[in-house]
């Protein structure tokens, strides 16, 4: 058999080995041993009277040197990004222990004790806070009068209109807030809670408060424990 044949053969031979090996490892690139073993086939069988052309080796070598380099640097953002992930989800510890402020309409009862549940106003605004049970339906309407810009707590007593103290569970409120005009101004809910861990879903991590679960996203402050906001 001809070199050329012999050659030819390996290559193919090679080749179909690795479209094989992609096939059931379902990669689109070539690695970088796959390339080597190639390389190193085609020097071995090539005819010593026609050698491959040193501009062909050349090129061949440097795009086996871009294929190295391409792999090193995937490798290295491989570790970078799982580092990143790591100290992103550790930092979330920091919150356990403290009381955050999260972007919520939700209030709750348990144990006769009622969340913290707080609002934000643009600008100076008469208020009207709604309160809702779990169903959604009105349980009590309270005047906070006129208010500056900033945030403020609901002073709701776990009671409804008609003075009866409600059941443990779940609440939710809505501000209502008019200028002097009577146009509405912008209000944003909020409720505050104690954060008691840190649990992940689905490799999600949420904070404990309550019996619920939070996206840390949503945290809006943190106050450290009887001092203050941070």
């Amino acid at each position: 058999m001809a070199v050329e044949s012999v050659q030819s053969s390996i290559l193919e031979t090679l080749t179909s080995q690795y479209t094989t090996t992609t096939t059931e490892e379902e990669t689109d690139s070539m690695g970088k041993e796959d390339f080597l073993r190639i390389f190193l086939a085609q020097l071995e069988y090539q005819d010593p009277l026609n050698p491959t052309e040193g501009t062909e080796m050349t090129s061949q070598l440097a795009q086996f040197s871009s294929l190295e380099q391409q792999t090193n640097t995937n490798d290295l953002l491989e570790e970078i990004s799982l580092k990143l992930d790591s100290q992103s989800k550790n930092r979330f510890l920091d919150y356990v222990g403290k009381d955050v402020m999260i972007l919520s309409d939700a209030m709750t009862i348990e144990e006769g004790e009622l969340s913290v549940a707080s609002f934000a106003i643009e600008e100076d605004a008469d208020i009207e806070v709604v309160v809702y049970n779990s169903n959604g339906s009105e349980i009590n309407r309270l005047s906070l009068g006129w208010l500056e810009a900033g945030y403020h707590d609901v002073d709701w007593d776990g009671k409804d209109s008609t003075g009866n103290t409600m059941e443990d569970g779940k609440y939710s409120f809505e501000v209502i807030a008019t200028d002097d005009a009577g146009e509405d101004v912008e209000a944003h809910t909020a409720y505050s809670g104690r954060v008691t861990g840190v649990t992940y879903e689905w490799d999600t991590p949420y904070l404990l408060i309550g019996e619920g679960l939070v996206d840390p996203e949503a945290v809006v402050r943190v106050l450290e424990s009887d001092e203050g906001s941070t």
